[in-house]
């Protein structure tokens, strides 16, 4: 069994601190005494195994200038010598057949140059067209790897999948959550995401001059200062209330009332700056006291799949009116309304009309076409 926890810690805690994946690495070489240890990630060809990706400890070097550029001439990499299997394969010079012993001399030459020497390596298969390799070279000159590496190896490579998996999986989380604040960030609207307990995940920079104006957030505060920190009092409360109150509230600060309106974002919502919290997101838009929305009927019209005239009675309520006075604006009759506004609760599937109202400025067309 592998009794060194800094390698595993170093393997799983490498989607949330880069940094860790070398500690592993470097475990992984003085446990040999190894020279280095380079991890590699494969894409499989007809030809040969293609190196997409590789991480080194720190005595991997940089850059392996000479070894990249004859990379195609690799022996170990043929297919040939790399038959598909998902159980623990080894890459070793001594399974290689004669008629390639010359080439693996020829390659071992090349990593001579930068004191790479004696081979043992690792791979196992993560779907039919990817691949990781784990491979340990002993200095130039030094001695070869004994049973204790090779088992240790064939020990973590099933670990080295799963936290290379999970690695991957964090990365993807990241640059998508990146898009998402790029293009929150590009709004006017003062947009906040928090969290259930009240922290705060993100803010645009329409909402950080808002908060900071109004004394919630420190002028001078970076924009990594507060992400993930409690939010103030009352803007703590605002959060917690949006979980089960999405929609329009006030937020009094400085003789001012601020209106709100709050999305529930979900249990598992985008994990903008702490990928490590779990709680329920929500979305806060700030606006001005007494600003409603200006909503544009195609676009509810479109976003609720409701017809136009539906869609005219919803962005009416929304502003204030109730159905006798939108029939008396529109000049249809009060039975008319209430018959369209009874086909558009059944729509969408509200049981009063203050849950039409509710969903409506609670959604995005609703959240964001009001501004300060």
């Amino acid at each position: 069994m592998i009794d060194t926890p800094l390698i595993l810690s170093g393997l799983y805690g490498a989607g949330y601190a880069p940094s860790r994946l070398a500690e592993a690495l470097d475990g992984i070489r003085d446990r040999t005494d190894a020279f280095c240890a380079t991890l590699y990630w494969f894409r499989r060809t007809n030809d040969g195994l293609q190196i997409t990706r590789q991480e080194g400890c720190s005595n991997t070097p940089r850059p392996l200038e000479s070894a990249r550029h004859h990379a195609f001439e690799n022996p170990r990499l043929l297919s040939v010598v790399n038959p598909y299997d998902t159980q623990v394969q080894w890459l070793e010079d001594s399974a290689i057949p004669a008629q390639l012993q010359d080439h693996i001399q020829r390659w071992q030459a090349i990593l001579a140059k930068v004191q790479m020497g004696t081979f043992l390596g690792a791979r196992i298969a993560c779907g039919p067209q990817h691949e990781l390799g784990l491979a340990l070279h002993a200095r130039v000159g030094g001695g070869g790897f004994d049973g204790d590496a090779r088992n240790l190896l064939f020990e973590l490579m099933p670990h080295v999948r799963e936290s290379m998996r999970l690695l991957e999986q964090v990365e993807r989380n990241n640059h998508q959550a990146g898009a998402v604040s790029s293009a929150i960030d590009r709004l006017n609207c003062p947009l906040l995401i928090g969290d259930a307990d009240g922290r705060i995940m993100h803010v645009n920079t329409a909402g950080r001059q808002l908060l900071q104006d109004v004394g919630m957030l420190p002028q001078d505060s970076a924009r990594q200062m507060f992400f993930g920190q409690m939010a103030s009092g009352k803007l703590r409360h605002i959060l917690q209330a949006g979980v089960d109150n999405s929609g329009p509230m006030e937020l009094p600060v400085q003789q001012r009332r601020i209106l709100v309106h709050a999305m529930h974002l979900g249990d598992h919502g985008p994990a903008l700056d702490e990928p490590a919290a779990c709680a329920p997101r929500v979305l806060l838009a700030f606006g001005a006291e007494g600003v409603t929305p200006i909503m544009q009927t195609e676009q509810v019209r479109r976003y609720f799949s409701i017809t136009p005239r539906e869609a005219d009675l919803l962005v009416g309520l929304c502003n204030g009116l109730d159905p006798a006075s939108y029939a008396s604006q529109e000049g249809i009759s009060i039975h008319t309304a209430r018959s369209q506004l009874k086909n558009l609760m059944a729509k969408m599937n509200a049981r009063r009309q203050s849950d039409l109202v509710r969903m409506t400025l609670s959604s995005p067309v609703g959240i964001f076409q009001f501004s300060n």
